[in-house]
């Protein structure tokens, strides 16, 4: 009877560490990836509000693993176009990520921020507290920055 509980403890013990190491390592790597991207420089006269990450969906293929880093820039003279041409340009120099190796740009989209709800166009959603009860969101953008 000892025997068997004590296997059976092993088990647990071993099941509970394979399922928290890659939880542990992505959520290392999603932080590494948020600093990464607050670290970025912003246009000139744009303002950093709030940044938020999360783990989600890539989009719909069922990978929930994707590491996605949104910001909010408040940006009184720009538009989602020259934002989005500003941060591509922007390396974001983590070697683990794909576009690095391949000298891709980073996948970055920016859309105009009505609310304080962020949604991506798959299963993805962040709530920007710091954004709660704003009245005015002219000139605030999200800035989503996917790996």
């Amino acid at each position: 009877m000892r025997v068997r509980t004590a296997v059976a403890a092993i088990c647990v013990v071993v099941l509970a560490a394979l399922i928290a190491v890659p939880i542990v390592r992505e959520r290392g790597e999603l932080q590494a990836f948020q600093d990464e991207v607050a670290a970025l420089a912003l246009p000139a006269g744009a303002t950093r509000v709030a940044i938020a990450s999360a783990v989600g969906d890539s989009g719909g293929n069922g990978d929930q693993s994707t590491l996605r880093v949104v910001m909010v820039v408040e940006a009184p003279s720009a538009n989602p176009d020259t934002l989005q041409r500003w941060f591509r340009t922007r390396a974001i120099a983590v070697p683990q990520y794909s576009w690095v190796r391949d000298g891709e740009d980073p996948p970055v989209f920016v859309r105009p921020c009505e609310s304080d709800e962020y949604e991506s166009m798959v299963s993805f959603h962040l709530t920007f507290a710091d954004l709660s009860g704003r009245a005015d969101y002219r000139d605030l953008y999200f800035v989503e920055f996917i790996t």
